[in-house]
């Protein structure tokens, strides 16, 4: 077999002789890594410089870097999301939240933007190194609601309740595709009910009671069949009310209706 048609990866000790096992790991990629993400295994040996022609001596002289920039790809792709500067995306949307929110009592203060790692502050739970869910409940918080909170894809929790917060509800919720609680009640939203939130699929509790949320409950709340809770009880909503899948739902306080 000729050197043009050899890839060699170094890992620890060993050379492995192998173009198949490069390509092996693209093609794996494409099942465990995110779409966005699969160009960089593609583009390894043009980043190191490896022309697939070199001789082996020369192909064995960039292996052990090209084992590093793989494995450094695959580390990347397995935890949160960066940017081009190596940013953590999650630390860039919960900094956004933090800044639209006025907290008096300092619950938030540990929510350092130049982290790596939003893991270990306040209000915050992980699972596999990925926001899971965001809790605030009754921390006398006021300002409004980020639409950044969608950035947090893997967010199956949301509770702000019993706090101070104003603004329109972010119609940008309706993307957090894994959601199945969201309890925003007992604060200062306005605005409609965003039609958006129908979208969430997997949300099984919503609660947006004790609001001045004003219009019409949105229509396709009906197609949402996997509810099974539901409060939207003392708003200023009004109009017809959907046929709700929701085995429990409570709408009452809206004279409107």
């Amino acid at each position: 077999m000729s050197s043009r048609s050899k890839f060699v990866t170094y890992v620890g000790t060993s050379v492995v002789l192998a173009e198949h096992a490069y390509f092996s790991l693209v093609f794996y990629s494409l099942y465990t890594i995110q779409p966005n993400q699969h160009l960089l295994l593609w583009l390894l040996p043009l980043t190191l410089g490896l022309d697939l022609t070199l001789n082996s001596m020369e192909i064995r002289k960039h292996g052990e870097a090209l084992c590093f920039v793989t494995l450094l790809c695959l580390w990347t792709c397995a935890s949160g999301s960066l940017t081009a500067k190596g940013v953590n995306m999650e630390v860039i949307a919960l900094g956004s939240i933090k800044d639209s929110l006025v907290d008096p009592r300092g619950v938030l203060h540990n929510w350092d933007e130049t982290s790596v790692d939003p893991c270990s502050w306040n209000m915050v739970t992980c699972s596999d190194g990925l926001v899971t869910a965001l809790g605030t409940p009754s921390q006398n918080l006021s300002g409004t609601l980020s639409p950044s909170i969608a950035n947090l894809t893997n967010l199956l929790l949301v509770t702000f309740q019993d706090n101070s917060i104003t603004g329109p509800i972010p119609t940008e919720l309706g993307r957090l595709q894994k959601l199945k609680t969201l309890d925003l009640s007992n604060n200062l939203f306005s605005g409609q009910i965003p039609t958006a939130l129908s979208h969430l699929k997997s949300l099984q509790y919503l609660r947006l009671n004790n609001n001045s949320l004003t219009g019409a409950i949105p229509s396709s709340f009906a197609n949402m069949t996997q509810l099974a809770f539901l409060d939207m009880s003392y708003n200023n909503l009004s109009g017809p009310v959907p046929r709700f899948p929701a085995r429990a739902f409570n709408i009452v306080g809206n004279h409107q209706i």
